[in-house]
């Protein structure tokens, strides 16, 4: 019996202490212990609440961060692209035509023998009108190559503008890593630009210059790579 009432007497003494401590917590000494659990439990779970409201507010951050950056470098891809073709146009046929003369160029139309001709006459009348309508072939053939021509150099041109855009882009992105929808929508739209530019100029590059802007690039995504990783290893630290 006795340790039956000392191990009652500290139990008790326990829930005293501890209707004491949470009494305490809340700044009024009368509340029973029942009345200050169930405040301390609306406490609990008004912080969770407020926790839920944080990460709410975190996660929407980043998706944000997310739609802006891609918008960013739509609009940024899209500008550069208009500008590109704003001053420096791509060769146009018909103008082309009309300053060499192409549209002008007609086959050679040959008429046949007459009946005054004699068989030999008439061989060599048509070997002669035969040489005439090649001839007319070849220039009209050759006024087209010209055009073939300056087309390929124009997309040889293209494919180092945007290679070199796209590469400026990177750096910029680089630069930016404080603002990450910043740095991602400009990174996002240098690699664009850097795949139009291969798939535009691919026939009209040497392949040793596709190579060596192919290395190029690969080396500054992976020194961006690098950067960012050690960027948010710091900030976590």
């Amino acid at each position: 019996t006795k340790h039956y009432n000392s191990h009652f007497q500290t139990k008790l003494k326990i829930k005293i202490i501890k209707n004491q401590t949470i009494s305490a917590q809340f700044g009024a000494s009368r509340l029973t212990l029942t009345e200050a659990i169930i405040l301390a439990n609306i406490n609990s779970l008004k912080n969770q609440n407020l926790f839920k409201q944080h990460f709410t507010k975190k996660a929407m951050s980043k998706i944000m961060n997310v739609v802006f950056g891609i918008i960013l470098a739509f609009i940024l891809f899209l500008v550069i692209i208009l500008g590109v073709k704003a001053f420096y146009p791509a060769p146009d046929y018909e103008e082309y035509q009309n300053e060499f003369k192409c549209n002008e160029l007609r086959p050679y139309v040959t008429t046949p023998c007459t009946a005054e001709m004699s068989g030999t006459e008439c061989t060599l009348y048509q070997e002669l009108e035969s040489k005439k309508y090649q001839e007319s072939i070849d220039k009209m053939n050759e006024c087209n190559k010209g055009f073939s021509e300056r087309s390929k150099n124009y997309d040889g041109n293209i494919f180092f503008i945007y290679n070199i855009l796209g590469i400026i882009l990177f750096v910029i992105s680089f630069l930016t890593l404080s603002l990450i929808h910043v740095s991602a929508g400009t990174a996002l739209a240098g690699l664009a630009l850097n795949i139009r530019g291969f798939s535009i100029g691919w026939d009209a590059a040497n392949d040793m210059i596709k190579f060596l802007f192919g290395l190029i690039i690969l080396g500054i995504v992976i020194w961006l790579i690098y950067a960012i990783n050690k960027k948010y290893q710091k900030d976590s630290e």
